[in-house]
């Protein structure tokens, strides 16, 4: 079945197993097309969240499939029928992908929140600026946000400029109270001698800009060190050494406090330990793949849901354990120089 037939059955309240299937394979493809769109081309990473791609598109688009408004999925119905009713030129397919989109912007907001406070501050701050200045607006598109001026053309049509060249414009806005404020109006200001492009800057463009500022700011402001500090001249394979040898010691630990309780099977003990021990020596490696991407190479086929309610706390506590009892046993070694 067709993604037309399929989404013509669910508005005629006759959708069989199969057009409802199509639906939520459709909804998570679309999901998943925009978070490679963003980890490619505006350079977001997910490996913090320790889920896999797939496990975020399926969270990010489930509200909008879930049986949570009834078994007819309500909710897309709703948000179809409305899509339509502004644009009745719009088809289903286009008004189906429209309403993917904004959902997955919308949880997008929510889950990286938790990976990127900063920026997540930065974008907060950006739209309530913009809301209550009466000369700019925001612009929705399907791939994002736009902001203008609204007295001013925005050219929708016409190419936007290169991020490099956006750039240039907010040199001078270093040192700012409000950065991501004056980065837009400096951006605007910039793009209005070039005519010949368009007259809106991209959401993201602002938030990578000014989070570019922030960072040379800061590393403006930070006092160089002496290379002969003591804490340089510790040999980083004697600190992961150090790290490892905790991780052995607080075996017993871990025995002792999940295993003999219950809380853990021996198994389940031991898998943790070795994703442990593996997620060690990829950080000194300068690799970071997650938490739940180790735990998946011993337990294959482990979700992100299972991982959440099974083994999440349980897991990220031991790690925190090991590298708090391992920077212990650093300052130790560091006092010990002294």
């Amino acid at each position: 079945m067709n993604l037309h037939q399929a989404l013509t059955d669910l508005l005629s309240a006759q959708s069989s197993r199969q057009a409802m299937h199509e639906i939520v394979r459709t909804a998570v493809e679309h999901a998943r097309g925009y978070i490679r769109w963003l980890v490619w081309n505006r350079g977001y990473t997910i490996t913090p969240l320790g889920m896999s791609m797939d496990d975020l598109a399926y969270d990010l688009i489930a509200e909008l499939v879930s049986d949570i408004d009834g078994p007819e999925l309500r909710r897309l119905q709703t948000a179809i029928h409305d899509v339509m009713q502004r644009d009745p030129g719009v088809s289903l397919e286009a008004a189906f992908k429209v309403i993917c989109y904004r959902t997955v912007q919308i949880h997008l907001a929510r889950l990286f929140i938790e990976i990127h406070p900063v920026r997540a501050r930065l974008l907060r701050s950006l739209r309530r600026f913009v809301k209550a200045q009466s000369g700019l607006q925001r612009i929705e598109s399907v791939n994002g946000f736009w902001y203008t001026r609204e007295d001013s053309d925005a050219k929708l049509e016409l190419p936007p400029a290169q991020p490099d060249m956006l750039a240039q414009f907010a040199a001078t806005v270093g040192g700012h109270p409000h950065p991501v404020h004056a980065v837009l109006l400096q951006l605007l200001d910039g793009l209005a001698a070039y005519p010949e492009l368009r007259q809106a800057v991209f959401e993201d463009d602002v938030l990578d800009i000014t989070l570019r500022i922030i960072q040379s700011d800061q590393v403006a402001a930070t006092p160089e060190t002496d290379s002969t500090d003591g804490a340089e001249q510790i040999d980083t394979d004697a600190v992961l050494q150090s790290v490892l040898g905790v991780l052995d010691e607080l075996r017993t630990w871990v025995y002792d406090s999940y295993v003999r309780r219950n809380k853990l099977r021996e198994a389940e003990a031991d898998v943790m330990l070795a994703a442990v021990h593996a997620y060690v020596n990829d950080l000194a490696a300068g690799q970071d793949h997650g938490h739940l991407y180790y735990l998946q190479q011993r337990i294959p086929g482990l979700t992100q849901e299972a991982y959440r309610e099974r083994y999440r706390n349980t897991y990220e506590y031991i790690v925190r354990r090991v590298f708090t009892a391992a920077r212990q046993r650093l300052q130790c070694i560091l006092e010990v120089k002294d």
